[in-house]
């Protein structure tokens, strides 16, 4: 029998954790899977477990008394009803992390005999962080620009400057036409790209720092610096037509409730208003009770005869231009209670009467603009004083408002849960917790190349072992949303799928499986002769639309062809001869891949790419699953300790002669006993999909991932003339793989006559000799016990043309 430690986080954010005890005989069962074959969508860790813990002064301490709720808390320190961070050991060495959340306080016969509570794992504690919020919700304010043409126009036209915001050749306004010396000729000064027309796009990596910030959490992984990532944007666009708006700058007015209720009248008479009583407290220095001015009107009390009203008058003394619209937002207490709109100079009531509270206005206008402003805060006294009329006005204030790209206004109409979540689904990454706030995002693929083989077979009860059949799907579609883009409904016309999306069918009778991910894929159209690619948030009608959101990747830079085009950056017309397309492909070790799961045409390339994101990241997966060799393999073993902490799910497990990776995990920690769902592992103990290159000399970038428990790896190779970057990696990272060129030469088959001999399809034969180079890449991993492991990954050079 184990001990089972379980230790919970004392105040917030102290970093001090308290052990809970438990009772003696209470079992703590664990359940564990990463990509569940039932599931193959989901690929993260998850798991709660609820259990009970004894009433003891201990837990009454940790859990501040909770059956009393006269107990006083300071909710800055603890509150105990959210999550507190949490972690459990094994015979005091470490297990899991994760969250505990208190659920009920149990009492029988009058006495308060145990908690109960649940164990959350991490990344599930991860979802509760993002909650509702919305990207709209991040802060932009380290990557928001002045928003002007000249901005607009570099971030199209420099491919140098890694910009974290880019402007993609996407209309919301009209049809472009090119070289037809019509209104809507974008080669033309008529019909000139205005800056106004393109919505942003953001990258990902960046939206993902914002995330991380926001949140106080940690992303890690060496997919996140790929250029499969690294190049992706998520295009901005939350209205029909881009509303331009400077920032909201800083409070133009602040007023405390203190400031609100207190005005000077002459230096000698004065008066407070109480915020509380709604009653005059001082009035000529002197002192007076309540009861006095009870019969003042007040909240409450109407038509008393008697009525003392405030209110808080902003003055906009000068402006810059009276033909453009500013706005003040108006907030009490911290909500937005009204907007004001207003032109040249003029005056507004920004508070009134009983608005009670602390008050801030933020400006901002449809374009850049400057505003002399002063505030004036007036008290008129009741008749039984007089009658005083007095105001206090502060100094003069002038604001300098400049348009930004509004990232804010712009972001796309989604969860930051659910961002993340497609994300992962689109690239089939896995997410694992390292920490309480830290999270490792790598390729399924990857994420298994790195798991040890740990041999199982002396702990697993031979005597029970169920083999069943793989609950396989008849079907597996891979689902953008629809798109009302005019070529994109023209595509579904004519081949009814969305562009971009997949179904795979197999001959089984199970059910159809379906991964609908969040993205709109944008089908875009290349003019002169794919020397311009440029896109339409339009539909059949030719009515802007708000799409869902939608991904790009940024390419490198791309002439436009015989004819440049005209940009109107809003002062001059500029000529654009090359700019930065974003679009569907990105090229990548010399390769293009697509964010298509289908095999389409590139409107960019006019090619079909066949490095999809299906063959790319799922594939791999799905081929081992639908192998007709393999087996869901259900078997019972009791674990020892340095096993059962040190597992992972990505290990690969050898019972007898057969090697497994992990379906499921259920355990009980007390016990050591496991039931394991294991699938048979039948691929290569080597990295991905191997890299093909073509015959001439060149490098390549090759992922480094060392296995589970690795200290350092070194990479080798016994092909001569192939040098590394560096041999010796002590954490993940690439390696720069320089080769010469191959020396062996492709051959087609000729006839006596020389002719070419060809296929059916018109395909030249190559003679058998005309073989690939293979060049393997070795990497030996040393372990934390000394022991060494070796995988390689595979390097296939092309042939020369003879």
């Amino acid at each position: 029998m184990r001990s089972v430690q379980i230790y919970i986080e004392d105040t917030i954010l102290s970093d001090n954790y308290n052990e809970l005890e438990l009772f003696d005989d209470e079992n703590i069962n664990v359940s564990l899977s990463v990509q569940n074959v039932k599931d193959i969508s989901k690929v993260f860790t998850e798991f709660s477990q609820g259990f009970t813990v004894p009433a003891s002064p201990n837990n009454n301490a940790i859990f501040r008394h909770f059956y009393e709720n006269s107990v006083e808390l300071d909710l800055t320190q603890i509150d105990t009803r959210i999550r507190r961070p949490a972690y459990i050991e094994i015979d005091r060495t470490f297990f899991r992390f994760g969250k505990i959340e208190l659920e009920k306080v149990n009492i029988k016969e009058n006495k308060v005999e145990s908690y109960s509570i649940t164990f959350y794992g991490t990344i599930i504690n991860l979802s509760d962080t993002f909650g509702e919020d919305k990207l709209s919700d991040l802060g932009y304010s380290s990557i928001e620009f002045i928003y002007d043409g000249t901005e607009v126009y570099n971030r199209i036209t420099d491919s140098v400057t890694d910009y974290d915001v880019r402007y993609p050749l996407i209309s919301s306004d009209r049809l472009w036409s090119y070289g037809d010396a019509t209104s809507t000729d974008i080669t033309t000064t008529s019909g000139a790209i205005n800056y106004t027309e393109l919505f942003p796009a953001v990258k990902v990596p960046k939206i993902f720092d914002l995330i991380e910030l926001k949140y106080g959490i940690n992303f890690t992984g060496l997919f996140l610096s790929d250029p499969r990532f690294n190049d992706l944007f998520l295009y901005y666009k939350a209205t029909k037509l881009n509303e331009i708006k400077t920032a909201k700058d800083n409070p133009v007015i602040t007023v405390g409730v203190n400031d609100f209720f207190k005005v000077n009248n002459t230096g000698t008479t004065y008066f407070i208003y109480d915020d509380i009583n709604y009653t005059i407290k001082s009035v000529g220095g002197s002192y007076y009770n309540n009861a006095f001015f009870s019969q003042f009107e007040r909240p409450g009390f109407p038509n008393s005869g008697y009525k003392q009203t405030r209110e808080v008058i902003l003055h906009v003394l000068s402006v810059s231009s009276s033909s453009v619209n500013y706005y003040f937002d108006i907030y009490v207490n911290g909500s937005l209670t009204r907007t004001i709109t207003g032109t040249g100079v003029n005056s507004y009531q920004i508070a009134g009467n009983y608005e009670f509270g602390n008050i801030k206005v933020f400006a901002y206008a449809d374009s850049s603009i400057t505003i002399d402003t002063q505030y004036e805060s007036v008290l008129t006294t009741p008749t039984l004083l007089g009658g005083f009329y007095d105001s206090v006005f502060s100094n003069n204030a002038s604001l300098s408002l400049s348009a930004n790209s509004n990232l804010v206004g712009n972001a796309p109409n989604i969860k930051i849960a659910d961002f993340v979540s497609g994300i992962l689904k689109m690239f089939n990454l896995t997410i694992t917790a390292e920490t309480i706030d830290t999270f490792l995002i790598e390729p399924l693929e990857w994420w298994y190349t790195k798991g040890g083989v740990i041999d199982i077979t002396n702990y697993v009860d031979t005597d029970s072992i169920d083999i069943a059949r793989v609950p396989l799907y008849k079907s597996i579609e891979f689902n953008f949303q629809e798109s009302k883009s005019i070529l994109n409904v023209n595509h579904k016309g004519k081949h009814s799928n969305e562009y971009g999306s997949v179904k795979k069918t197999f001959e089984f009778t199970g059910t159809d499986y379906k991964i609908d991910l969040p993205f709109e894929n944008l089908l875009q159209t290349a003019l002169e002769d794919q020397a311009l690619q440029v896109g339409y948030c339009l539909d059949e009608n030719q009515n802007s639309y708000v799409p869902k959101p939608i991904l790009l990747y940024q390419r490198p830079l791309n002439t436009t062809g015989t004819r440049n085009i005209k940009f109107d950056d809003g002062n001059t017309i500029q000529t654009i001869g090359f700019y930065v397309p974003l679009s569907q492909d990105v090229l990548y070790n010399g390769l293009e891949y697509t964010l298509n799961f289908n095999n389409e045409q590139s409107s960019l390339l006019n090619i079909i790419i066949g490095n999809t994101h299906y063959y790319t990241w799922y594939k791999s997966y799905i081929d081992n699953l639908y192998n007709y060799k393999n087996r869901l393999v259900t078997v019972k073993a009791v674990f020892p300790i340095s096993i059962l902490t040190n597992l992972k799910l990505n290990d690969r497990l050898i019972i007898r002669d057969k090697r497994y990776t992990i379906n499921t995990i259920n355990t009980n920690l007390t016990t050591g006993e496991v039931e394991l769902e294991l699938l048979h592992d039948l691929r290569e103990i080597a990295n991905d999909t191997p890299f093909t290159i073509s015959s001439s000399a060149g490098s390549i970038a090759v992922p480094v991932l060392l296995l589970n428990g690795a200290t350092q790896t070194q990479v080798s190779t016994t092909t001569p003339g192939v040098s590394f970057s560096s041999t010796t990696f002590t954490s993940d990272g690439y390696v720069t793989v320089t080769y010469p060129a191959n020396p062996i030469a492709e051959f087609e088959i000729i006839t006596e006559a020389g002719d070419n001999v060809i296929t059916s399809d018109n395909f030249n034969l190559i003679d058998e000799e005309s073989n690939y180079t293979i060049i393997p890449v070795q990497f030996t991993h040393t372990l934390q016990n000394g022991n060494e492991e070796v995988n390689y990954t595979y390097i296939l050079q092309e042939p020369w043309w003879n």
